[in-house]
């Protein structure tokens, strides 16, 4: 006799309740490096001159990659450092940069027109405390990458946060700042120009060659 069939069982969804892992299952915990005083590395200024902080300077550096956080621009010269490279050893040490109108700058050279300045502050994001600055300027006009006005704000503004870690973190020795913009073989990399300043009127106006 053939078996009578069974009749086909309704789907029943089941729902799973994740189960908490054991103690010594779960991934550990990874801290920042640690002082004798019980901080953290990444909370240090590096003008205060500890060990630890010079330390995680050289690990920082030692991860910066060539034409992205530095470049060599000439042969002989110190590398220069470029905005990435500053941004990653101001971050890293909870860095704030802020940007304002350098009017001590702009004050001494009154008769330099279409003359953008500023000053950047590195503060402590955690504390709040001013650790040092930078300035940095440019001119509307001068060069290839300030032709127009939003150009020219983010060149200065790059200057003066370059030139404040290069001052805070003491990497002066090491790195120099702006060569790429220059003109280190008399004529412009990206146009054969050349930009005249009136002595008299502080008028820029770029020539062709």
């Amino acid at each position: 006799m053939p078996r009578p069939k069974k009749a086909p069982q309704d789907m029943v969804s089941v729902e799973l309740t994740p189960v908490p892992l054991e103690e010594s299952q779960r991934p550990p915990l990874i801290h920042p490096p640690q002082t004798q005083n019980n901080k953290s590395e990444f909370n240090l200024c590096p003008s205060l001159g500890t060990e630890a902080a010079t330390r995680f300077i050289e690990r920082i550096l030692q991860g910066f990659v060539k034409d992205v956080d530095y470049g060599i621009i000439k042969a002989g010269m110190k590398p220069s450092l470029y905005k990435p490279g500053a941004e990653k050893v101001c971050f890293a040490f909870n860095l704030d940069p802020q940007f304002e109108k350098d009017t001590d700058t702009l004050s001494m050279m009154p008769e330099v027109k279409n003359l953008v300045a500023y000053k950047c502050t590195l503060i402590n994001r955690l504390t709040k405390d001013r650790v040092g600055e930078g300035r940095g300027a440019a001119i509307l006009g001068s060069k290839a990458n300030c032709q127009d006005p939003n150009s020219t704000i983010k060149m200065a503004q790059k200057s003066a946060m370059v030139d404040a870690a290069l001052r805070v973190f003491a990497l002066s020795q090491r790195y120099t700042q702006d060569v790429e913009d220059m003109d280190l073989t008399g004529r412009n990399k990206t146009q054969p120009t050349m930009v005249r300043i009136s002595p008299t009127t502080g008028e820029v106006r770029q020539e062709s060659l």
